[in-house]
């Protein structure tokens, strides 16, 4: 039986040299696209935990990795479990394109910011994180 908290899990943009991040389609979300992520381990920090759940889910190392926000998703709709979780959105380089999907998802893409806002159909709270960084990324051009 699943203990009634909030699961604090870290999502992480991953993005790489020619200023693309990746997306993966997961069958957990309804076969919406997402970024890396999950759950936080006992006694991990937000950055062990990006490392951690980028390399399992797909092969990439990832460097300056930096928090960016949060976001909160009460049972989420598109989620195939009734759950409850908090989510650190965190942003971090690559230099490598070549992924190695486990199990958690199906397929993937890397894909300009701006162009996954207007063709991609998103799972869980993916969509207002990608618009999070992209503002973010404005403000620091200013």
């Amino acid at each position: 039986m699943q203990e009634k908290r909030p699961r604090v899990c870290v999502g992480v943009i991953v993005e790489n040299p020619r200023k693309e991040v990746l997306l993966l389609c997961s069958h957990k979300w309804q076969d919406g696209w997402v970024v890396p992520g999950g759950g936080v381990e006992w006694g991990e920090t937000f950055e062990e935990a990006a490392r951690r759940e980028v390399r399992e889910e797909t092969g990439l190392s990832i460097t300056s990795v930096r928090c960016i926000g949060t976001q909160e998703a009460v049972f989420p709709k598109n989620f195939h479990r009734k759950r409850h979780f908090v989510f650190i959105n965190l942003v971090a380089k690559t230099k490598g394109r070549k992924v190695t999907l486990n199990h958690e998802s199906h397929d993937y893409r890397w894909i300009r910011p701006t162009q996954a806002l207007r063709t991609v159909t998103f799972g869980g709270g993916t969509k207002n994180f990608i618009t999070m960084f992209l503002k973010m990324n404005r403000s620091e051009k200013d």
